[in-house]
């Protein structure tokens, strides 16, 4: 005993440790990649999204984000496309061709529904989840919502937009509720990911949808009235 100290005082208990540091992600797809976690994945970005990106690590490496987003990419468009196929009678865009060019082999290659999923597919998932990665961080950086760094804003495209990619496997309903639901996982994901409120996270996300809806109807009106001065001119 120290001299000095009351005998009838309890024993001070030593401070806890602090709990050991997780490295596992809140998303089952960045611990293993295969199949039981990408369907444990899809599930949690589907239907519980605000836990499973609020207990992602906040830097990851987004190799397996894009395998993920890829992967399942490349199963909804194939089969997508051969429903589409089987629906409209196995047509494709050849047949919209003049004879004297259904024989281009390059035509026929660009337009085969084949090659065009195992080659031209896989290409514009990446190109267009990196372009919209860039839109997106760019808009969350003029809105003051970036906490972290450009792998998050990826991560989040790539869960968001793979977890809905099986949508485009049911005709004509499944791309537009797919659309929704990815854009409501995108936006909580960029929320959660970033640590920003959900208000700059949904202007992120949806003001390019605005700009290219405006610019787009700004196009038509102006092919409009080309056209139309063009027939008046002819009268």
């Amino acid at each position: 005993m120290n001299p000095g100290s009351n005998p009838w005082q309890p024993p001070t208990s030593s401070p806890e440790p602090p709990p050991p540091r997780s490295d596992t992600s809140g998303i089952p797809w960045e611990d293993a990649q295969s199949v039981p976690n990408m369907i444990e994945t899809i599930k949690r970005v589907l239907l519980q999204p605000v836990e499973t990106f609020a207990g992602a690590l906040p830097s990851f490496s987004i190799g397996p984000a894009l395998v993920y987003s890829l992967l399942l990419g490349m199963i909804g468009g194939v089969i997508g496309n051969l429903i589409n196929m089987a629906i409209s009678g196995g047509a494709t865009d050849l047949d919209a061709l003049p004879s004297e060019l259904r024989d281009n082999p390059f035509l026929q290659g660009m337009l085969n529904p084949g090659l065009a999923s195992l080659v031209i597919l896989p290409v514009g998932l990446v190109v267009g989840l990196f372009i919209s990665a860039c839109i997106q961080h760019l808009f969350l950086m003029m809105f003051s919502g970036v906490g972290r760094g450009f792998d998050a804003t990826v991560r989040a495209i790539a869960f968001s937009s793979g977890s809905v990619a099986l949508f485009q496997v049911v005709p004509i309903l499944g791309p537009m509720v797919g659309l929704v639901w990815q854009i409501v996982a995108n936006i909580i994901a960029l929320r959660e990911l970033h640590q920003t409120t959900t208000g700059k996270a949904a202007a992120a996300v949806l003001v390019p949808y605005l700009l290219f809806c405006c610019c787009c109807l700004a196009a038509a009106g102006m092919a409009a009235g080309a056209a139309g001065a063009a027939f008046s001119g002819m009268k």
